[in-house]
């Protein structure tokens, strides 16, 4: 386990704020001033690992050490490293104040498939209706379509594309629930 794997397993800590951490507090001001992108990279690695309860409290404990201030600055970069690693992050986190920021990279095929995975993260309809516009506009591939709807049930996607009037859903999901 490298260092900063060491120092953000602590934000799962659900008593970290409760009595004063300086040195922790110290070491993880020294990764955002100098190797944040690091730093940001290996904080969605170890969410993505985490079940329901204790990314909420990692995100939770992210955002009090304002880990996420600089994803705005992320997102406005040139970067396309920085800008992926961003709206990673606004996924994970299920930041909805950025939906507006995430949603114009769903255009743009380089940011299209993380921009589209962040959105469903964020809100679920909202982020189904911009995978199918993505998908339909060739921005998204066929693997990209099937493992970001893997996230999800089939039921829980019939659901939501009948309720909506999406149906039918694009074929290649249909022949992954048959082989699946």
């Amino acid at each position: 386990m490298t260092e900063i794997e060491h120092l953000l397993n602590q934000l799962l800590d659900p008593d970290l704020f409760r009595e004063p951490n300086h040195d922790f507090h110290a070491r993880l001001r020294q990764y955002y001033d100098q190797d944040y992108i690091d730093l940001i990279y290996t904080w969605t690695r170890i969410c993505q690992k985490l079940p329901p309860g204790q990314r909420d409290i990692y995100c939770q404990n992210s955002a009090r050490c304002s880990l996420f201030d600089r994803i705005p600055e992320n997102l406005d970069g040139r970067d396309p490293a920085r800008i992926c690693i961003a709206l990673e992050v606004c996924g994970l986190a299920r930041m909805t104040r950025y939906t507006d920021l995430v949603l114009r990279f769903s255009w743009l095929p380089i940011y299209a498939p993380f921009a589209c995975h962040a959105l469903l993260r964020m809100n679920f309809e909202e982020g189904m209706a911009c995978v199918l516009r993505a998908y339909g506009h060739q921005l998204i591939s066929n693997a990209e379509l099937l493992t970001l709807c893997a996230e999800f049930s089939k039921h829980e996607l019939t659901a939501w594309a009948t309720q909506t009037g999406h149906w039918p859903l694009p074929e290649v999901l249909g022949k992954y629930w048959i082989s699946a």
